[in-house]
Protein backbone atom coordinates (compact mmCIF):
# COMPACT_ATOMS: atom_id res chain seq x y z
CA UNK A 1 0.00 0.00 0.00
CA UNK A 2 1.10 3.68 0.19
CA UNK A 3 2.62 2.97 3.79
CA UNK A 4 6.45 1.56 3.43
CA UNK A 5 8.44 1.29 0.42
CA UNK A 6 6.88 1.19 -2.77
CA UNK A 7 3.01 0.16 -3.90
CA UNK A 8 2.64 -2.70 -6.09
CA UNK A 9 1.36 0.20 -8.44
CA UNK A 10 4.41 1.94 -8.34
CA UNK A 11 6.51 -0.72 -9.29
CA UNK A 12 4.31 -1.52 -12.24
CA UNK A 13 5.48 -0.77 -15.82
CA UNK A 14 2.43 1.77 -16.02
CA UNK A 15 4.35 3.90 -13.47
CA UNK A 16 7.96 3.16 -14.08
CA UNK A 17 7.79 4.12 -17.83
CA UNK A 18 8.97 0.47 -19.05
CA UNK A 19 7.48 0.21 -22.44
CA UNK A 20 4.74 -2.95 -23.00
CA UNK A 21 4.31 -4.06 -26.24
CA UNK A 22 0.56 -3.64 -25.35
CA UNK A 23 1.83 0.40 -25.68
CA UNK A 24 2.77 2.57 -28.25
CA UNK A 25 5.81 4.10 -27.57
CA UNK A 26 4.18 7.34 -25.79
CA UNK A 27 3.15 6.71 -21.86
CA UNK A 28 1.44 9.12 -19.68
CA UNK A 29 2.11 8.71 -16.25
CA UNK A 30 -0.95 9.43 -13.75
CA UNK A 31 -1.38 9.75 -10.36
CA UNK A 32 -4.18 8.10 -8.78
CA UNK A 33 -5.68 8.72 -4.90
CA UNK A 34 -6.11 6.36 -2.37
CA UNK A 35 -8.68 4.71 -2.96
CA UNK A 36 -8.23 4.28 -6.58
CA UNK A 37 -5.01 2.62 -5.27
CA UNK A 38 -6.75 0.15 -3.36
CA UNK A 39 -9.50 -0.51 -5.38
CA UNK A 40 -6.90 -1.29 -8.35
CA UNK A 41 -5.00 -3.64 -5.57
CA UNK A 42 -7.82 -4.89 -3.80
CA UNK A 43 -8.90 -6.49 -7.59
CA UNK A 44 -5.16 -7.59 -8.59
CA UNK A 45 -5.08 -9.40 -5.01
CA UNK A 46 -8.31 -11.57 -6.36
CA UNK A 47 -6.20 -13.09 -8.86
CA UNK A 48 -8.43 -12.26 -11.72
CA UNK A 49 -6.48 -9.38 -12.91
CA UNK A 50 -2.55 -10.14 -13.60
CA UNK A 51 -2.00 -6.30 -13.96
CA UNK A 52 -2.80 -2.57 -13.01
CA UNK A 53 -2.87 -2.24 -16.75
CA UNK A 54 -5.09 -4.96 -17.41
CA UNK A 55 -7.22 -3.27 -14.88
CA UNK A 56 -7.30 -0.14 -16.17
CA UNK A 57 -7.57 -1.15 -20.12
CA UNK A 58 -11.43 -2.31 -18.97
CA UNK A 59 -11.86 0.90 -17.00
CA UNK A 60 -11.25 2.40 -20.38
CA UNK A 61 -13.60 0.57 -22.23
CA UNK A 62 -16.36 0.70 -20.58
CA UNK A 63 -15.62 4.46 -20.39
CA UNK A 64 -15.90 4.00 -23.85
CA UNK A 65 -19.04 2.47 -23.42
CA UNK A 66 -20.86 4.57 -21.37
CA UNK A 67 -19.67 7.80 -23.78
CA UNK A 68 -21.33 5.98 -26.84
CA UNK A 69 -24.54 4.71 -24.74
CA UNK A 70 -24.98 8.28 -23.58
CA UNK A 71 -24.84 10.01 -26.76
CA UNK A 72 -27.30 7.32 -28.18
CA UNK A 73 -29.80 8.26 -25.28
CA UNK A 74 -29.12 12.27 -25.82
CA UNK A 75 -29.87 11.26 -30.05
CA UNK A 76 -33.08 9.34 -29.06
CA UNK A 77 -34.30 12.09 -26.93
CA UNK A 78 -34.21 14.55 -29.22
CA UNK A 79 -35.99 12.83 -31.85
CA UNK A 80 -39.04 12.22 -28.91
CA UNK A 81 -39.29 15.26 -28.35
CA UNK A 82 -38.57 16.76 -32.29
CA UNK A 83 -41.73 13.68 -32.51
CA UNK A 84 -43.85 14.89 -29.55
CA UNK A 85 -43.35 18.61 -30.96
CA UNK A 86 -44.14 17.76 -34.26
CA UNK A 87 -47.85 15.74 -33.62
CA UNK A 88 -49.15 18.39 -30.68
CA UNK A 89 -51.93 19.68 -31.40
CA UNK A 90 -52.19 23.76 -32.04
CA UNK A 91 -52.35 25.31 -28.43
CA UNK A 92 -55.96 26.50 -27.43
CA UNK A 93 -56.48 29.24 -24.82
CA UNK A 94 -58.12 28.54 -21.83
CA UNK A 95 -62.07 29.97 -22.23
CA UNK A 96 -62.19 27.90 -25.58
CA UNK A 97 -60.92 25.08 -23.52
CA UNK A 98 -63.30 25.29 -21.23
CA UNK A 99 -66.26 25.69 -24.03
CA UNK A 100 -65.20 22.47 -26.03
CA UNK A 101 -64.76 20.75 -22.98
CA UNK A 102 -68.53 21.81 -21.71
CA UNK A 103 -69.57 20.69 -25.03
CA UNK A 104 -68.43 17.38 -24.99
CA UNK A 105 -69.15 16.53 -21.32
CA UNK A 106 -73.35 17.71 -22.55
CA UNK A 107 -73.06 15.66 -25.67
CA UNK A 108 -72.06 12.61 -23.35
CA UNK A 109 -75.29 13.10 -21.41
Amino acid sequence: MLGEGRSSLERSSLYTGEKSKNYSDRLMVIQLTADQENLIESKLKTGQYQSPEEILQIAFRLFEKYDESDAEWLEDTRVKVQEAYDETAPAVDGPTFIRELRQKIQAQM
